[in-house]
């Protein structure tokens, strides 16, 4: 994806807000508390609910948003060529303030050419603008973060939070394959009842035909 619609993509997943509360996020709603970690204080435009959202050290996004506080973007007014400052977090690939509509343009842009360097993007690819925001949630809750942690960063609350998790992540092979991965840990280990039991059943049937056969 070019550099705009990334910043967009990993705007999306790790904030967990809606495509056009991202947008209006200005340079003044990032926040670096004393330890170092930076912080998106937003109030929803939809709920009017106000949040504190941190942002995870290590992820794509920090070192993007790191810059952005730094660097100071000016683009020329249509029209009169004056000179303006743009405080938006995300900005358009000339600068601008995004608007919505044209947000959703360059991303659909930036699929097709995807579409046409490796072939058909998959379904999922194509309909993550619209579900970043739950796949976000879902990725927490697959590394052990509930429903309450998890509302006040997305703005849910913590039933509606719940309802995607048990939704959504039940869906995913990676849940799957984590608990067949436990099982084979606790086989490896002696840790499985049923099959130990077996193995006891088919120990004393074997044992109790054996010496069935010495008395005969």
């Amino acid at each position: 994806f070019p550099q705009p619609v990334r910043f967009l993509f990993y705007m999306l997943l790790y904030s967990m807000q809606r495509l056009s509360d991202v947008l209006a996020m200005t340079v003044n709603d990032i926040r670096q508390d004393p330890d170092g970690r930076l912080w998106i204080v937003w109030r929803q435009s939809k709920t009017a609910e106000p949040l504190e959202i941190p942002v995870e050290r290590g992820c794509p996004l920090e070192p993007l948003l790191l810059e952005r506080m730094q660097t100071r973007i000016t683009y020329k007014q249509r029209g009169t060529g004056e000179e303006k400052v743009c405080n938006k977090i995300v900005v358009s690939p000339h600068n601008h303030p995004w608007s919505k509509r044209n947000a959703i343009t360059a991303w659909d842009a930036a699929v097709a050419n995807v579409d046409k360097d490796f072939g058909p993007a998959d379904e999922a690819v194509k309909a993550q603008r619209h579900a970043l925001r739950r796949t976000g949630i879902v990725r927490m809750a697959e590394q052990g973060a509930t429903a309450a942690q998890i509302a006040p960063m997305s703005g849910h609350s913590i039933a509606t939070c719940q309802k995607m998790i048990d939704y959504y992540l039940g869906k995913r092979a990676s849940v799957a394959l984590s608990a067949v991965q436990i099982m084979e840990r606790a086989r490896v280990e002696g840790r499985t009842p049923i099959f130990t039991r077996m193995r006891e059943h088919e120990r004393i049937k074997v044992s109790k035909t054996a010496s069935s056969a010495s008395d005969d």
